[in-house]
């Protein structure tokens, strides 16, 4: 007894880092897992089959679809895992929400004719007034989130439709949805969508929403 007495000084701490390397490892293999099961989710809901870039791993994945999505001429889907810097999720890792995030960018055939932005931290400054065409954008309310949106065009019932669509069913969990031609960048549809919380049901129906948003900024 006194020989272990005289070893917990060592013991304990090597203890305590065998148990923070086993958590690390095990969260590393279930980033891995589930960044695994949304890539074939997105494989059988995507009508067209992912071309990863890289991943899917414990990082995530970057993919294109290919063929994409009707009606979109591009489709490119990434999946971001932000490994927690926190022992406790390691070793508990029910206890903390991982921070995860599935990016979808998307080019339409043409450039959309009605447009829509909605940010979840803030009215962006182009619909404010404080960019050069943004008198050309039209605010609006979404009263069961508190928020607001923009939208350009001469027909956008269909784009407004769509994100109370995605609203309803994944408000929640959503960061961005934009539709816009935008010269600075190549994409016309992108939406970002925390996955910690997602299913793999909701994939399919996310895919369907996103290709609803794409048809009505067409017309």
């Amino acid at each position: 007894m006194e020989t272990i007495a005289a070893f917990l000084p060592i013991l304990l701490p090597v203890a305590v880092a065998l148990l923070y390397a086993i958590g690390f490892v095990l969260d590393q293999v279930q980033a891995g897992q589930r960044s695994r099961r949304l890539f074939a989710a997105l494989n059988d809901s995507a009508r067209g089959a992912p071309q990863a870039r890289h991943g899917p791993g414990r990082r995530g994945f970057l993919a294109d679809i290919q063929p994409p999505p009707e009606p979109f001429a591009r489709a490119t889907v990434e999946h971001r895992i932000r490994q927690p810097l926190n022992p406790w999720a390691w070793l508990f890792p029910a206890t903390v929400v991982r921070r995860e995030f599935l990016l979808i960018r998307a080019t339409l055939p043409t450039p959309p004719r009605q447009e829509l932005i909605w940010l979840r931290h803030g009215t962006p400054a182009t619909a404010l007034g404080l960019e050069p065409g943004s008198a050309l954008w039209t605010l609006h309310n979404l009263d069961f989130i508190a928020g607001e949106y923009a939208t350009r065009g001469d027909n956008t019932n269909g784009v407004r439709h769509g994100l109370s669509e995605l609203q309803t069913r994944l408000g929640p969990w959503l960061d961005e949805v934009t539709v816009w031609h935008d010269p600075a960048h190549a994409e016309h549809v992108r939406l970002i969508v925390r996955t910690a919380p997602l299913t793999m049901a909701d994939v399919p129906i996310l895919v369907n929403l996103v290709r609803g948003l794409g048809r009505a900024a067409l017309f």
